[in-house]
């Protein structure tokens, strides 16, 4: 049915075990949320000069799934 992530990593010659054994250099998160806020800014930027409900909706929508992934990504490194 569907492939596995164990036979997916076989197949490219990673083992599972390694990927217990991943770590983040010091400062990596806070370098990561800088360019989040950077990147939340620039979003802010084109929303104030879009006048049109309908594209700031999406825009909103942009946003929301940017930092919303972002914030998953965190609290998965975090936990790890």
């Amino acid at each position: 049915m569907g492939l596995k992530l164990n036979e997916i990593l076989r197949g490219t010659g990673i083992s599972e075990a390694s990927l217990d054994r991943v770590r983040i250099g010091s400062g990596v998160v806070g370098r990561t949320s800088a360019v989040a806020f950077v990147a939340m800014v620039g979003f802010a930027v084109i929303g104030y000069s879009l006048r049109d409900p309908l594209y700031l909706i999406a825009l909103a929508l942009i946003m929301a799934g940017v930092f919303s992934s972002y914030f998953i990504g965190i609290i998965r490194v975090r936990t790890h």
